[in-house]
């Protein structure tokens, strides 16, 4: 039976090499941080060798920084060729004791087989088999433009023997049946060059970013931009991205990248159930779901699980994105995801105010924020942002009211902020890097909040003046924020038609009734404008009449 399954069908492509002439202090605090078992080793392109981690740590626990990788990787150089066999890799294993074998096209280094590789594909069946996307079903749920786009890229790839992926979140909802344009792709070569050639053969325009081997394909003015027939439910742009693997410098930071497999590039990402892909190219493999993490299962069972313990070490935005999932499919957090949230959310004092603000603005986006909001609670990830944010379910009903009449983003922060005691608000805004400006606007949401009774029981010209005393954006937030009826009507009767309420006399009517220019002008157009408030006057006609009242009896 092993002789069926060919090297190339398990081997893991865009390998890390190190050059044999490096010292141990100039790779080894990268390499110890990258954590894989080995690292093909290469003198001016050849393969001398094999350097692992195990014997990288011992050299540097006994300070042999100095030495060179030659100097202590395993000679005796053995390889595979793609159309090797598995049984073949087992036997080499088996007699040279490595656990990582060289994959070499000629003379050319191309892969990696390990022993994570061998074992998978010995493996049985996982317990919920794992499905062929065929045609009809990726038609079904992405509709036939998006199919028709996947197989386009898929023979173009092909063409260039290049195998390719669809990856992460549009994997995951179409084994959930659930629609989604965010078609993301991975290769298995270089993803700035191959859009150049998606640009030349299909049209459209490209961004390339070479450093992070990452690009954007614009599908506008593509021939399938272009086409009535293929337009309809295809995304704007595809990204393109060469298949890599990260680590992180420290906790909290962008990671650092390199060219890897496509098992690698799912190993780097954050939970199971977005470590999925399918093939589109080559061909006869179209469809074919690769799941190394089993996130098949999860999906099946409902559960988001992360890929290793340190995740959320490496990233502490990861606890949003699991929360924003739980939320989002009606799905579990694993027991031991739990766990390990509740231990490491403090790592998120290591994240930017502007990454915080992104995932937050993102969970408030979610059609359950609500929960997503109790689940933030109780972990105590809001606390561990700042102490202060002890919030509670008002907030998330204020929210889901804005979203209901499609008000921007920026409105929902002023609805979070006004949910904060005043003293509170500059200390969370600063940790959220805002600041100028928008600071102000928050804290006299908050000041208005708390300050209801002001609204709900003064007259129309009362109210309407109070209220003008606040940025606009602060009175719109208090609008969703109100928990009553009532105040929210005189909200909304305030922000729809009391604030446009002004006097038609102006300072030539004034000056041609023998008032001279000054303070008093705007003092008398605020008398006339509480009577119009307050329906004493309707037009101005009655504006008029008064005002030569006031003026006739001494009472300006």
């Amino acid at each position: 039976m092993y002789n069926t399954i060919p090297i190339q069908a398990i081997m893991s492509y865009g390998i890390r090499t190190v050059e044999a002439s490096q010292t141990l202090a100039e790779v080894g605090h990268v390499l110890q941080r990258i954590g894989h078992e080995g690292y093909p080793v290469v003198r001016e392109g050849v393969l001398v060798g094999l350097l692992t981690s195990r014997d990288l740590n011992r050299a540097l626990a006994h300070e042999q920084k100095l030495l060179t990788v030659g100097d202590i990787v395993l000679g005796n150089v053995v390889s595979l060729a793609p159309d090797d066999s598995l049984e073949r890799a087992l036997q080499l294993m088996q007699e040279s004791g490595w656990g990582q074998i060289p994959v070499l096209d000629g003379d050319t280094l191309i892969g990696l087989v390990t022993r994570s590789d061998v074992i998978a594909a010995l493996a049985p069946p996982s317990p919920s088999a794992l499905p062929h996307l065929s045609t009809d079903t990726l038609a079904q749920v992405l509709g036939t433009s998006a199919l028709t786009l996947l197989n386009a890229i898929g023979d173009l790839a092909t063409t260039h023997q290049m195998p390719a992926f669809v990856v992460g979140g549009v994997v995951r909802d179409v084994l959930l049946s659930r629609p989604n344009d965010d078609i993301d792709i991975v290769l298995e070569g270089d993803a700035t060059l191959f859009v150049q050639e998606l640009a030349r053969s299909y049209g459209g325009t490209y961004e390339v970013h070479p450093r992070f081997g990452t690009a954007k394909w614009d599908l506008a003015g593509s021939h399938f931009g272009g086409k009535d027939a293929l337009r309809e439910g295809l995304p704007h742009f595809v990204d393109l991205v060469s298949a890599r693997y990260e680590y992180y410098p420290h906790l909290g930071a962008l990671p650092t990248v390199y060219r890897a497999g496509i098992r690698l590039d799912l190993r780097r990402r954050d939970f199971t159930i977005n470590a999925l892909a399918f093939h589109i190219s080559p061909p006869e493999k179209f469809g074919q779901v690769l799941d190394p993490f089993h996130g098949y299962d999860d999906l099946q069972r409902g559960i988001i699980r992360e890929l290793h313990p340190l995740s959320y070490h490496e990233d502490p935005t990861r606890i949003f994105r699991a929360v924003r999932y739980a939320t989002r499919y009606g799905f579990s957090l694993s027991p031991h995801t739990q766990h390990l949230i509740r231990l490491t959310h403090a790592t998120l004092r290591h994240v930017t105010g502007e990454r915080l603000r992104n995932e937050l603005t993102l969970m408030f986006l979610e059609p359950h924020f609500e929960q997503s909001l109790h689940l933030l609670t109780e972990y105590g990830i809001l606390q561990a942002i700042h102490p202060a944010l002890l919030l509670e379910g008002d907030v998330a009903q204020a929210i889901a009211l804005a979203l209901a009449d499609g008000v921007e983003s920026s409105l929902l922060w002023v609805i979070f902020f006004a949910h904060l005691e005043n003293e509170f608000v500059a200390a969370v805004a600063e940790r959220f890097l805002f600041s100028g400006k928008i600071v102000k606007t928050f804290e006299q949401a908050s000041i208005l909040r708390h300050k209801p009774h002001r609204v709900r029981f003064g007259n129309i010209a009362d109210t309407t003046f109070f209220l003008d005393e606040f940025p606009l954006e602060s009175v719109m937030a208090n609008r969703y924020c109100a928990l009553d009826d009532l105040t929210r009507s005189q909200y909304h009767d305030y922000l729809t038609h009391w604030r446009h309420i002004q006097p038609h006399t102006d300072g030539a009517v004034l000056q041609r009734k023998g008032i001279h220019p000054g303070p008093i002008y705007t003092a008398v157009r605020n008398r006339l404008r509480k009577h119009l408030l307050n329906g004493d006057i309707t037009t101005p006609q009655d504006e008029l009449a008064l005002l030569d009242t006031w003026i006739k009896q001494g009472d300006l």
